[in-house]
């Protein structure tokens, strides 16, 4: 999630700088406030997996694997959602290749592709709340 993350944060950068052009947009205080709420969410999940993993001192538990994978899913939705906003706040300028969050945005739809995927994520963590064996 790291690199993704840092997709995130220099697209967050750039939908600020770009904004500094756009002042009399009444909608980007909207859209810049949601893309730093994303953001502050993909970096509090990032930094809680980074503590989970204890310098690579823990012991292999479920509970501690089904937390990560947990955060690791809402890492992913938050990083997609703040590169999304940056897009959207850029406006149509950010549809062109010369526009670097074209492809930071192209290359953020990866993150789901990492696993666990979302959804076997979701079936990963209810079976466990139901007290059932993940797989």
């Amino acid at each position: 999630m790291s690199a993704y993350l840092g997709l995130a944060e220099s697209a967050a950068v750039l939908a600020r700088e770009g904004s500094r052009k756009r002042l009399t947009d009444p909608h980007l205080p909207y859209l810049l406030g949601e893309m730093e709420n994303a953001l502050a969410t993909a970096q509090m999940a990032w930094r809680e997996m980074v503590q989970a993993a204890a310098g690579y001192a823990f012991a292999p538990e479920l509970a501690r694997a089904n937390a990560t994978l947990i955060r690791k899913s809402i890492a992913a939705r938050a990083i997609e959602s703040t590169v999304k906003k940056a897009f959207e706040s850029t406006g149509g300028s950010a549809f062109f290749r010369k526009n670097p969050l074209e492809k930071l945005f192209r290359d953020a739809q990866g993150v789901h592709f990492h696993p666990l995927p979302e959804k076997k994520q979701l079936h990963f963590s209810g079976r466990i709340a139901m007290g059932l064996e993940p797989v």
